[in-house]
């Protein structure tokens, strides 16, 4: 199976889906989200080393259709790697490129404050760190973070993100190479009970 491509398909309950079932407007959609999932899709979320020698990003791709058809209209999905793009069809978009976290963080600062909860998901760690902390400092809530890089990378990436969701009391998880990415998102959104 290889990589997606985003501009044939529709994620059944992602926002466009639920927005074009519904005849609502996509706005009137977007307005009830509950989640922002901000998706890491820099270079390295090609690395083949998945589920079924599967690449990261195609493995967290099926791991959000799981997502969003469990939550039909909740979930917001961003991509960020050089560029940040909001994907209402539910699969990230693919960049390839570097990874700005900063961007993404400030492309979802809208929401910050409003009751919709922040999960930033990603296998390494971003392209200018202090830029990115700096970016996490200035919500008032927390992010939670869901590492999808080798477990055992606790000095790179798994570090760093554990350190920026601990900047609000954000919950930091690991989803080792994306697999088991949709119950650790699951557990976000549905935290158990104590």
């Amino acid at each position: 199976m290889g990589t997606i491509d985003p501009s044939k398909a529709l994620v059944p309950g992602s926002l466009l889906d639920v927005a074009t079932g519904t005849g609502t407007s996509l706005v009137e959609i977007a307005a009830r989200i509950s989640e922002v999932v901000l998706v890491d899709t820099s270079g390295s979320m090609d690395a083949q080393d998945s589920r079924g020698g599967r690449s990261r990003y195609d493995v967290a791709c099926e791991e959000l259709r799981k997502v969003q058809a469990a939550h039909p209209g909740q979930v917001a999905v961003v991509s960020f790697g050089s560029y940040v793009r909001f994907d209402p069809n539910g699969i990230p978009t693919f960049d390839h490129g570097s990874t700005a976290m900063n961007r993404a963080l400030d492309f979802v600062r809208s929401f910050d404050g409003t009751g919709v909860r922040i999960i930033l998901i990603s296998d390494g760690q971003p392209d200018d760190e202090s830029a990115a902390l700096e970016s996490a400092r200035g919500f008032t809530q927390a992010i939670d973070t869901i590492f999808v890089g080798p477990e055992e990378d606790w000095a790179g990436g798994r570090r760093f993100l554990a350190l920026l969701s601990s900047l609000h009391q954000g919950v930091h998880q690991v989803a080792e190479f994306a697999v088991d990415l949709a119950p650790a998102i699951h557990r976000l959104i549905n935290p158990p009970k104590p």
